[in-house]
């Protein structure tokens, strides 16, 4: 599953891209790991390959943007049929507890769960996209969603390109709706105003046509 676009490739998650996927991941998404736990970015990147989030093999549908070595962009897609591994924990939940404390483990914990979508069988949905901060307005976020959007019509053959995004992201909802998703529901949440400070979602769909599978 590799296509270069100029001097990016977007390629398949690899073993050895693990750390700078959790890098990325932690410093994009900063605001939100603050307010569930009182945790370093480095200490986050940990807590992220302890519980498993981060898996050492990645999944199909986890995508990276790299230039030579160097991830500047993840994505990660979520389907029915994908083969998926099961997450487990580097470490069992005490020893979790004993490195980052209950209060933040239970947190981290509840948060991430609260976030997880389940798919119907005509959607391709996006989990995460987030671009290094060093490459950011390189339009890479561009690269992977449109990269993203061929994968599910050629390969999936699905008809719903689909996320959520917080309503306070005016900038990423503008970007979304350039490249042709659609607000469909607004959603609001006691639950995740309380445990990441965001009451209002927006759930994005880009209406797909696909076309055969083929060898993308």
């Amino acid at each position: 599953m590799d296509h270069s676009i100029g001097d990016i490739k977007i390629r398949q998650c690899q073993k050895k891209d693990r750390d700078a996927v959790a890098h990325i991941l932690a410093h994009s998404f900063q605001k939100k790991f603050c307010s569930l736990t009182n945790l370093s970015n480095e200490r986050i990147v940990e807590l992220l390959k302890d519980t498993g989030f981060i898996r050492p093999m990645p999944d199909e549908g986890h995508l990276v943007a790299a230039q030579n070595d160097d991830v500047l962009g993840i994505m990660s897609l979520k389907w029915k049929t994908q083969n998926r591994l099961k997450r487990q924990n580097a470490l069992n939940f005490w020893q979790l507890c004993k490195k980052y404390g209950a209060v933040n483990l239970t947190t981290f914990l509840a948060g991430m769960t609260i976030l997880n979508k389940n798919v119907t069988d005509d959607e391709c949905y996006i989990e995460c996209i987030a671009v290094a901060s060093t490459a950011r307005g390189l339009g890479i976020g561009t690269k992977l969603l449109n990269f993203g959007k061929k994968f599910v019509e050629n390969r999936l053959s699905l008809t719903k390109y689909t996320l959520f995004v917080t309503a306070s992201n005016q900038r990423a909802v503008r970007l979304y709706e350039h490249l042709g998703f659609r607000v469909k529901n607004s959603l609001s949440s006691a639950i995740t105003r309380f445990l990441v400070k965001e009451s209002t979602w927006l759930y994005m769909v880009n209406e797909l046509k696909p076309k055969a599978a083929n060898n993308y």
